[in-house]
């Protein structure tokens, strides 16, 4: 049995039965059968099935307390609430009332020796009336033992009278198992196996010592384990503690450092395309740190006005020039982007979340401390190159010097898949520029944009830093896809249909789309032509070339699901590309 006992842990009263004898000079076996001799007059069961213990009653001379079990409690430590009342009223003179969970009893105690003791189940109802007739007798002082829960019912419910309260939880604790427990004899055939082994050659004398020495090694040894596992547990309970606070203070400094950030301008689109479908067409744009303002095609400018609206990231959002357009309308949105102050947590556990942010923070910590100034020549060699290698054509570019420092500018022409591609790798790659201001004008239905871009060179930095972007700890950040961000501008917008004087025919129906699984996707390549692909014909063996947008045959365009929407003689087929 554990050290540590518990209310739950003491037999019910109405268990067992309890008697008080007046045994003179007899011990041992002679007790044992004056003690049998006793309860065949007194007890009503079957004394040879029953297992009987006796404590003495102390400080009373001769005086024994008899308990009477049934057979199912052989074998066990029998923790019981009388022993515990003389164990905490030593030499003194009390009524007592110990409440357990579905009886109570009362006792009587006279300096220390247990007089009387009687059961009943429990009535919370009677709990006053009960303490009420113990203090009416007014012979000795009232004890009541009780739980923690039960102390709040007697207090509230007792206030009048006079008693001294007993905490079961914390007298059991101070007790332990040694001054409240009964170790009883296994069965009787065991005890028939003792007297043979006493017979055989083992004195009472030696196995007695010999089963209290092992009783105590063992009451030692457990001792010794639940301090152990107490200790292990203060240091876990310690550690967690600690990782805890840590954790707090670092996504308090992480909200810190990033509430000082700046949204970058592929954030900022990323941001844009969130709140946009794709029946939205962006006509220009501007970006210019946190500010954004575009000018748009859509079936409904209120719906994106909403969606801007509700997104978390988004501040002043504005709506204005709204020009109906046919089926579509014209219009201008504004607004600006915040930064993220709290970090997204997956699940990681502490120590991973701590490894994270302390590695984030760090980096934003260090975002200051970039690689520039750079010379003009460098500087300028490394974003043309940047440019070049994205296959962005260089229209022109010039260095500006303002009241914000050296700025230089750069006039460009590319597709918008290009374009952005450029933008993610000089906003987040290894280069980490600074942009004050991009421009945009698309020029569909071509799929081009001209683009103005001033970009700072000495912010520029040699490590990867995400500006403002929301980090799962323990995970990396993983930028939106390109082709999210650039097909709100690649798609012709639909011109207003002219006026005419008569109801025009109705349309033809639209081919359907076939999906074609003998069409096989080969590869993509990139030249001065533009963007191409390559499919096989599986039946044919034919390798065809397949152009990306325009019209006509022999074109192709992307799909939002990742495939690829083909038209090859007047025929439109979809082609699932591999992963």
């Amino acid at each position: 049995m554990s050290r540590n006992l518990t209310p739950e842990d003491i037999i019910p009263r109405t268990a067992y039965s309890l008697f008080t004898v007046d045994i003179p000079r007899l011990s041992g076996k002679d007790l044992a059968a004056a003690v049998r001799n006793y309860l065949h007059g007194v007890y009503p069961g079957d004394i040879e099935r029953a297992v009987i213990a006796v404590r003495k009653n102390s400080p009373k001379k001769y005086s024994y307390l008899v308990y009477v079990f049934d057979e199912s409690f052989a074998g066990k430590p029998l923790p019981v609430s009388s022993l515990l009342v003389k164990q905490c009223l030593k030499k003194q003179d009390a009524d007592v009332l110990y409440i357990g969970d579905t009886w109570t009893e009362q006792i009587r105690i006279e300096q220390g020796v247990l007089c009387g003791s009687t059961v009943k189940r429990r009535d919370d109802k009677d709990l006053t009336d009960k303490i009420h007739r113990l203090y009416a007798d007014g012979k000795a002082r009232v004890a009541v033992f009780c739980t923690e829960g039960d102390t709040s019912l007697i207090k509230k419910n007792c206030f009048k009278y006079e008693y001294t309260l007993y905490n079961l939880e914390k007298e059991l604790r101070a007790a332990g198992p040694r001054g409240t427990a009964l170790f009883t004899e296994l069965t009787p055939e065991w005890r028939q196996r003792r007297v043979l082994l006493v017979l055989l050659g083992l004195s009472i004398l030696f196995a007695g010592t010999s089963l209290g020495y092992q009783y105590k090694q063992h009451l030692d040894a457990e001792s010794a384990d639940i301090r152990r596992a107490q200790e292990l547990s203060d240091r876990k309970n310690e550690e967690a503690r600690r990782e805890a606070q840590r954790l707090a203070e670092l996504r308090q400094e992480y909200a810190l450092l990033a509430a000082e950030q700046k949204a970058g301008p592929y954030e900022i689109a990323e941001v844009i395309s969130d709140c946009l479908d794709g029946r939205t067409q962006i006509l220009s744009a501007t970006i210019k740190e946190n500010f954004f303002q575009f000018d748009a095609y859509a079936p409904d400018s209120l719906a994106v006005l909403e969606s801007f609206e509700q997104h978390p990231r988004v501040r002043d959002s504005r709506l204005q020039q709204i020009r109906p357009s046919g089926s579509r309308e014209r219009f201008t949105v504004s607004g600006s982007v915040v930064p993220v102050t709290e970090i997204a947590d997956t699940g990681a556990s502490a120590a991973d979340q701590i490894a994270a942010l302390e590695r984030i923070t760090a980096e934003m910590r260090g975002r200051n401390r970039g690689a520039g100034p750079f010379s003009a020549s460098v500087f300028g060699a490394r974003i043309r190159s940047m440019l070049e290698k994205s296959g962005c054509l260089i229209n022109s570019y010039q260095y500006l010097h303002g009241d914000s420092g050296r700025e230089m500018e750069f006039s460009i022409r590319a597709r918008s898949v290009r374009f952005f591609g450029f933008l993610q790798e000089a906003s987040l790659g290894t280069e980490g520029w600074e942009f004050s201001l991009v421009q945009i004008r698309n020029l569909a239905p071509q799929d081009a944009l001209d683009v103005v871009i001033r970009v700072k060179p000495d912010a520029a930095m040699d490590f990867t830093v995400p500006q403002a972007v929301p980090q799962p700890v323990g995970g990396a950040y993983l930028p939106k896809p390109i082709a999210a961000i650039s097909r709100n501008y690649y798609s012709a917008p639909a011109l207003p249909p002219a006026p005419a004087a008569a109801a025009p025919p109705p349309p033809p129906e639209p081919k359907k789309t076939e999906t074609a699984s003998w069409l096989e996707y080969l590869g993509d390549v990139g030249d001065a032509a533009g963007e191409s692909i390559y499919i096989k014909n599986t039946r044919t063996g034919q390798i065809l070339r397949l152009v990306h947008g325009g019209a006509g045959d022999f074109r192709y365009r992307m799909l939002d699901s990742g495939n690829i929407e083909a038209y090859i003689d007047g025929n439109t087929y979809e082609i699932r590309r591999r992963r």
